[in-house]
């Protein structure tokens, strides 16, 4: 194992005291009152030293920080360390036995179900370094199960998928669709040795318990929600060095565009554009080659956008406005995706004209409002990811009428929260 746990649980403080709105100070009162509950007030440390459990980067947990810590926070911070302890033991043991390979296991399936068997407790204050942590050790464990992970939050999730490496498979679920075959078909693959990770984004009540009850003996679950620790912690997401990373993108995206000239300005300028804001993903290059040749097979993928007046215009704007996230990536058709957003005034023109000639007011109002969330969160959620995998090719009025018809009934609360988080997450890296 790599993960280093004194970090791990320093991050998780530091993610429940952002959650809590707290001050360093008022989190190093708080946990003198503790130390003080626990054991006794003479013992208790300072507020200046227990401001070093946050501030001190290089600080080693105790057992007895530990458990006063977990006393008031909840988020199973003695579990990390008891892991991290016994790691250490084993990793010195093998080192003892002079070794190479590992003598003892430093994981096990079976303490690592036990510790999602812990991280599923409803109580429990999850942040994504929890779910990371999960992930990694799952990459490292000896098991034919796969690991299936669960949320209602899709940015959740994005974030999660950045840090699964490569070489394994992840396999996103239809629940509403074909829940039960494609599970059936992860536990096939990994049964044949292949590390193979599950994912289901949904809302549907009692979901989580359906699947352990039908599958939990045959694949590892994780389910996680928002809370206000994980808030805090999806919004610190990104890596810090990505500002560092992003600077020599920029140069380079720039300098390989000043050797293109006869690309179209208007392609020109949103791969800058795209390059300055930190946000919109990219491929992971490391030359000027690799970078030279995506902005080709981008230039090829669009170009008929490039002869449609309409799709250039609405480019253009979007270039003004803020380019989504995944507007460079497989996830999003550039093409359908400017045609929808050239189709939504249209169609909602017809549909205030519509709405005006209904004869009760309460409906009328009730149609308003099915209309203003219909934009206001999933055309928005189009600007601000722009995946169009669950689009309609070719009928972007008929996607609109389903999203209005689901909104008359209901709005989708998570993606409300998830656009809410997004924004302010492009907010702080600007």
């Amino acid at each position: 194992m790599s993960t280093d746990f004194n970090n791990l649980i320093r991050n998780k403080i530091r993610d429940f005291i952002g959650g809590k709105k707290w001050s360093v100070s008022r989190f190093a009162s708080r946990y003198v009152e503790a130390y003080s509950e626990i054991y006794s007030r003479r013992e208790a440390p300072s507020t200046s030293t227990a401001r070093k459990l946050v501030e001190e980067d290089g600080h080693v947990y105790t057992e007895r920080e530990i458990i006063v810590l977990d006393s008031f926070t909840n988020m199973e911070l003695y579990q990390n360390w008891l892991e991290g302890q016994k790691i250490q033991l084993i990793e010195r043991s093998n080192n003892y036995y002079g070794s190479k390979d590992s003598v003892l296991s430093i994981d096990s399936p079976a303490q690592f179900s036990n510790t999602l068997t812990k991280l599923n407790s409803k109580n429990v204050q999850l942040t994504l370094a929890d779910v990371n942590n999960v992930v990694l050790r799952y990459a490292e464990l000896d098991s034919s199960k796969p690991l299936l992970l669960m949320s209602e939050s899709q940015l959740l999730m994005e974030e999660v998928i950045k840090i699964i490496p490569q070489r394994y498979s992840i396999v996103c679920i239809d629940a509403e669709k074909s829940l039960i075959p494609d599970l059936q078909s992860i536990i096939a693959s990994a049964s044949k040795g292949e590390k193979v990770f599950g994912i289901i984004v949904s809302s549907q009540y009692g979901l989580f318990d359906r699947v352990k009850e039908l599958f939990g003996s045959d694949m590892f679950m994780l389910r996680f929600e928002f809370s206000d620790t994980m808030i805090e912690s999806s919004l610190h997401s990104p890596d810090l060095n990505s500002r560092a990373n992003r600077a020599w993108l920029v140069d380079m995206v720039n300098k390989c565009l000043d050797l293109r000239l006869d690309l179209p300005p208007l392609f020109s300028a949103m791969m800058r554009a795209c390059a300055s804001f930190p946000w919109v993903f990219f491929p992971e290059y490391e030359s000027t080659r690799q970078i030279m040749d995506f902005i080709e097979t981008i230039y090829s993928r669009m170009s008929p956008i490039f002869e449609d007046d309409r799709l250039s215009a609405e480019l253009g704007r979007m270039i003004e406005t803020g380019i989504p996230e995944k507007w460079l990536m497989d996830d999003c058709d550039q093409c359908v995706l400017l045609e929808y957003l050239c189709e939504f005034p249209l169609w909602r023109a017809e549909k205030l004209a519509f709405i005006e000639t209904l004869p009760s007011e309460d409906v009328s109002q009730k149609y308003r409002e099915a209309l203003k969330s219909t934009e206001e969160i999933d055309i928005d959620a189009l600007k601000l990811w722009g995946n169009t995998v669950y689009l309609f090719p070719g009928a972007p009025r008929r996607w609109f009428d389903k999203c209005f018809n689901a909104n008359l009934v209901e709005i989708d609360l998570m993606k409300v929260i998830d656009i809410a988080l997004t924004l302010e997450r492009h907010s702080r890296l600007k």
